[in-house]
């Protein structure tokens, strides 16, 4: 499930990564440096979860917890999608 999980969000990020951002005058080096504080902005604002392994669990509560863990990192992927794009934006960047 976590496998799973990580796919997901690797999905949402590449395709939210699918459109160019523009600025009027910003250089490269300002565009990777931008984006590299927005994505630190994005994971710190919508942190996802991952609890340890519980050996107590039985597997119907293990696979239980890793639908909820996969469907809350779901969100939280939106969310940093979410606050990547203001940040961006909030530095000048338009699409």
């Amino acid at each position: 499930m976590r496998n799973f999980t990580r796919v997901v969000i690797g999905t949402v990020v590449l395709l939210s990564g699918c459109a160019k951002w523009n600025h009027p005058t910003a250089s490269q080096y300002d565009f990777q440096r931008d984006q590299a504080q927005c994505n630190q902005f994005a994971r710190q604002a919508s942190p996802t979860t991952q609890t340890p392994y519980n050996p107590y669990l039985t597997p119907m509560q293990q696979s239980q917890q890793g639908i909820y863990q996969g469907s809350a990192n779901l969100g939280a992927a939106f969310g940093q999608m979410g606050s990547f794009d203001n940040c961006m934006q909030a530095k000048g960047y338009y699409k």
